[in-house]
């Protein structure tokens, strides 16, 4: 189930990209003329209406996310590893929604491992690390060994919809 609502919703996500004035990102972009990009108006509105149907569950996960960063740094259990969703950007603005396992969080800065496979960016690639600022979380999840999952707000709520 838990690969089912993590595969689920990179699909569905993962398939958006917007110009580079709705950014969220640590690196400099290109500004992307509209002419650039290969998108209608038409997909320009289904994505910001995904995005304001993800804007509660993002919410909801941010709120708590100086709790996870407390206990991530506190040590979690060998068991159990923290991945946080993250929007990673080419420079012309075209961007995909990855889950990156953190490897290290330093006050504001997370270094974490790319560990979807990306099919939009192409700047990037999967078990690359990335650094980026804990400001561009949208969401998090401690996977347990056992399969059981902790937070996941994003995914769990674009599963209730499909139920």
């Amino acid at each position: 189930m838990i690969k089912f609502v993590l595969t689920s919703t990179f699909i569905l996500v993962t398939s958006i990209c917007c110009s580079a004035q709705h950014c969220l990102v640590d690196k400099p972009t290109a500004q992307a003329r509209l002419a650039e990009l290969s998108d209608s108006v038409e997909n320009i509105q289904v994505k910001k209406q995904l995005d304001a149907v993800i804007a509660a569950p993002i919410t909801k996960a941010r709120r708590s996310l100086h709790h996870i960063r407390k206990r991530y740094q506190s040590g979690l259990a060998s068991s159990e590893n923290l991945i946080l969703t993250a929007r990673i950007f080419d420079d012309n603005g075209v961007f995909e929604q990855v889950f990156a396992q953190v490897q290290e969080w330093t006050n504001d800065s997370i270094t974490a491992i790319i560990t979807s496979d990306l099919d939009t960016v192409r700047e990037y690639r999967k078990g690359q690390a990335i650094t980026f600022s804990e400001k561009h979380v949208l969401d998090w999840v401690i996977l347990r060994a056992d399969g059981s999952e902790e937070g996941n707000f994003v995914g769990k709520y674009l599963a209730s919809l499909q139920q």
